[in-house]
C-alpha cells in the first residue's frame, strides 16, 4: 500500500465494510435456514418411516402373487438431480455435476445455477425446476416435482435422484432410487408378519404410492437444502474472514499513511518557520 493517500485508503476501507457487512448478512442467513432445515428434516424422516412400512407391508403381501406388477425393461433412466437456485455454495454444484457428467439417461435438474453449471459442461438437461431457496418452499416443490414424475412414468424404465445427503462432517454426492417401488430402499423388499387389512392391496399400493414419493422427495429435498446452506455457511465464514483480515490491513495502512502525512505537514512547517527565520 505503500504511495497510497490516506483518503484513497479511507474509501477503501468503506467499500471493503459495506461488503464485510453484506456477506455478514448471507452468512446469517445461511445459518438461519440451516437450523430451520435441520428443524424440518426431524419430522420429514418421521413421515417417510411411517409411509415406507406401509408400503413395504402392502409390496410384502404382493410379491408372493403371480399377477404382481414387473417393473418396465428398456426404457432409459430418469435422473433428478437437487442443486441450489443461487451462488455462494463453495464446490456444492460442482460435485453434482461432476457426478451427472457420468450417468447416461434422460435429466432433470432443481436449480437454476446447477442446471446453467451442466449446460457449461455439455449435459444435456431436459427440464430444469426452480430449488426452493427457503423452508417454506419445498412442499410446493416437491408436490410439483411428484406430478412431473408421475407422468413420465410410464416412458422410463426407473427414476433416480441424485443430491446431497446432510451429513456431520460429508460433501458426498448420493444416488437414492425412487422408482420403481421394489428397487427404491432395501427395506420395502422385506417382508413382515401378515397384518389385517381390509382394502385389496393394488388399491392400497395406488394409495400410498404418491405419498410414497412426496414423502422420499421431501426428505431429499430437505436434506439437499441443509447441505446447501451448510456449503453456503463454509463459504461465507471463508470469505467473512478474509474480508476481515483485509479490513485489519487496510487499517493498518491507512494509519501508516496518516502518520506520513502529519510528519510530511510538520516538516513543511518547520521548514517555513525556519526559511522566515532565517529572512
Amino acid at each position: 500500500m505503500s504511495g497510497t493517500s490516506h483518503r484513497e485508503l479511507r474509501r477503501r476501507i468503506a467499500r471493503t465494510d459495506e461488503l464485510h457487512d453484506v456477506i455478514g448478512a448471507v452468512r446469517a442467513l445461511a445459518a438461519a435456514r440451516l437450523r430451520r432445515a435441520n428443524e424440518g428434516l426431524r419430522a420429514i424422516n418421521a413421515y417417510s418411516a411411517i409411509v415406507s412400512t406401509a408400503l413395504r407391508e402392502t409390496l410384502a403381501s404382493l410379491a408372493a402373487r403371480d399377477d404382481a406388477a414387473q417393473p418396465i425393461s428398456g426404457q432409459p433412466t430418469l435422473t433428478v438431480a437437487f442443486g441450489s437456485q443461487h451462488g455462494f455454495v463453495g464446490g456444492f454444484n460442482d460435485e453434482l455435476v461432476a457426478a451427472l457428467a457420468k450417468l447416461d439417461g434422460p435429466v432433470w435438474v432443481l436449480g437454476e445455477r446447477a442446471a446453467a453449471l451442466a449446460g457449461e459442461t455439455n449435459i444435456l438437461v431436459m427440464r430444469v425446476f426452480p430449488m426452493a431457496t427457503r423452508v417454506a418452499g419445498i412442499n410446493a416443490l416437491v408436490r410439483d416435482l411428484v406430478d412431473a414424475i408421475l407422468s413420465m412414468s410410464s416412458l422410463v424404465s426407473a427414476v433416480n435422484v441424485l443430491y446431497a445427503p446432510y451429513r456431520p462432517g460429508s460433501t458426498t454426492v448420493a444416488t437414492r432410487r425412487l422408482l420403481p417401488f421394489e428397487d427404491a430402499r432395501p427395506t420395502l423388499s422385506a417382508a413382515r408378519e401378515p397384518v389385517l387389512r381390509y382394502v385389496e392391496p393394488e388399491k392400497l399400493v395406488a394409495r400410498f404410492a404418491e405419498e410414497y414419493i412426496l414423502a422420499e422427495l421431501a426428505q431429499v429435498a430437505m436434506e439437499s437444502f441443509a447441505s446447501e446452506n451448510r456449503a453456503r455457511l463454509r463459504s461465507m465464514d471463508q470469505t467473512f474472514e478474509n474480508i476481515e483480515r483485509r479490513l485489519e490491513r487496510l487499517r493498518k495502512d491507512a494509519h501508516r499513511a496518516r502518520q506520513e502525512e502529519i510528519t510530511v505537514e510538520l516538516l513543511d512547517i518547520i521548514t517555513g518557520v525556519e526559511a522566515q527565520r532565517r529572512d
